[in-house]
């Protein structure tokens, strides 16, 4: 991993480069610091006009990440208008033999780089970010997602793609254990012998198309089985895939009740709720984007100072609700490929701003930088829907998140609402908050269409307090869910 960079090189004296239209690696929400080099230039900073490529597509206003294997999309695409100032990458199509894609020395490599992380646990070794650095290098060489090609059977393609998806995950979460609890460690550990056992066991599966291989191969990966296969045969991946699931979900649940939320811990809470539809690459390219990320606790951050109250005054007369949006994994799911930050939009996010527009004072509250943030927002809001922009200097540090007090906005507290996919982020405030579901690339998602007739509602109706409106909502949604009814947000009313 590369040295952090200070946010001051940033705030005074950095810009962002933009050569051929495409925006580099960029600071964003959740994230404190970037740690590559690359993506920056010394320019004056009053000159900072990011530009880059916004992915779209008639329904949903987005396109699956680009990806070398188009099987490994769960959902299909359709083929829709695109508008010509967008960047749309294209997808690379799927090779007729995809075992000749394999990298097998880097595969094998993939099983040495775990059971060195696995040994390292069980002998209480804290510092392991090296290996896991060599594992997420070697992982992107090996192509070994093509694996699932090989096999029509859908359940057998399901238990690789969900068995790879949770390994990726597994050392995302371990790259950073020296700066976890102890606590965490058996869980750790425990999590780790499972995600060895099941790459073996994907070897043990590979080995049914043997004819496929090379003989070198095919005695390598039987040497592996016979050296460090410690679970039975008849294990399924499926069974070891779920004791994985359960045992991050112990651990980022360990982290929040501790308030130890990283970046990584957010970006697996979300793929964890959205598992069989992601695609495998946006999933790569996530975790990537926040192992490069942290808050060292030595470096002070360089923001422009703010003052409350953060709004201005309202227009008088005009007595409006206001409503608080957070930016990444809410509307937008920001990505970097080859040192290029792209920005994709949520289903609805247009319709959504429009919609709440008429009823709200909108306000975009972000934890990212200022630069990257007027970025994003200008490219998703043209019309102007958003009245009011708040960044990272408006929020407070707290361990390794950003605290959004709702009190400083200048605005009656009964009349605000915030929405936000990490409920710590309005902690201060949580009767006014409404947790959406983080949001990274999935084309079906109905979150801001389900949501925008709530908070018609809300505003519709005059509530005194939307802290009580919000309260009755919830308790209808919970008794309408305990009926069965697949869709409760329909039969609410206050």
């Amino acid at each position: 991993m590369k040295p952090a960079l200070k946010d001051s090189s940033i705030a005074k004296k950095a810009r962002l480069s933009t050569p051929n239209n495409k925006l580099p690696s960029l600071k964003r929400a959740n994230t404190p610091l970037i740690r590559s080099r690359n993506s920056l230039t010394s320019l004056k900073p009053k000159k900072i006009k990011p530009q880059g490529s916004v992915m779209i597509n008639s329904k949903a206003r987005t396109q699956p990440l680009p990806t070398p294997n188009t099987s490994l999309i769960d959902e299909p695409v359709s083929k829709a208008p695109i508008r010509k100032k967008f960047i749309i990458s294209e997808v690379i199509k799927t090779s007729e033999k995809p075992y000749r894609n394999l990298n097998y020395d880097s595969v094998l490599q993939l099983e040495t780089s775990l059971w060195r992380i696995l040994e390292s646990l069980q002998r209480g070794v804290t510092d392991i970010s090296k290996i896991c650095d060599n594992y997420w290098d070697t992982f992107k060489r090996s192509n070994i997602w093509e694996v699932e090609t090989l096999f029509k059977d859908k359940k057998i393609r399901k238990s690789i793609r969900k068995a790879l998806i949770l390994e990726l995950c597994g050392v995302a979460l371990a790259s950073h254990y020296s700066q976890y609890t102890w606590k965490t460690l058996a869980n750790i550990r425990n999590l780790f012998l499972f995600v060895h056992q099941n790459l073996l066991s994907i070897f043990e599966i590979l080995l049914k198309k043997s004819h496929d291989f090379p003989a070198e191969v095919i005695k390598a990966f039987n040497n592996a089985i016979l050296a460090r296969k410690v679970t039975k045969a008849g294990v399924l991946l499926l069974q070891n895939s779920e004791s994985i699931q359960s045992l991050l979900k112990v651990i980022l649940k360990h982290f929040k009740q501790h308030s130890m939320h990283t970046a990584i811990s957010v970006s697996i809470s979300g793929i964890l709720q959205s598992i069989d539809k992601m695609n495998f690459i946006t999933i790569y390219d996530a975790l990537s984007q926040a192992r490069r990320l942290e808050v060292p606790e030595d470096v002070p951050e360089a923001l422009p100072p703010v003052f409350p109250p953060f709004l201005p005054p309202p227009p008088p007369g005009k007595l409006m609700y206001t409503l608080v949006l957070d930016l990444d994994e809410t509307l937008v799911h920001y990505y970097e490929t080859n040192n290029e930050g792209r920005v994709l939009v949520r289903p609805g996010c247009e319709e959504f701003l429009k919609g709440v527009s008429e009823w709200y004072e909108v306000v975009i509250f972000t934890a990212g930088l200022q630069d990257y943030a007027d970025w994003v927002i200008d490219q998703i809001d043209p019309h102007k829907y958003v009245n009011h922009r708040l960044y990272r200097q408006h929020a407070m540090a707290h361990g390794q998140s950003f605290v959004k007090d709702l009190d400083k906005l200048g605005r009656d507290i009964s009349r605000v609402i915030i929405v936000d996919n990490v409920a710590e982020n309005f902690q201060l405030h949580p009767k006014n908050g409404i947790f959406i579901k983080s949001w990274f690339d999935d084309i079906s998602d109905t979150a801001l269409y389900e949501l925008l007739p709530v908070l018609t509602q809300v505003s519709k109706k005059c509530v005194k307090d939307v802290r009580e409106a919000l309260r009755e909502l919830k308790e209808q949604m919970i008794r309408e869910i305990m009926k069965g009814n697949p869709n409760p947000h329909l039969n609410l009313n206050l």
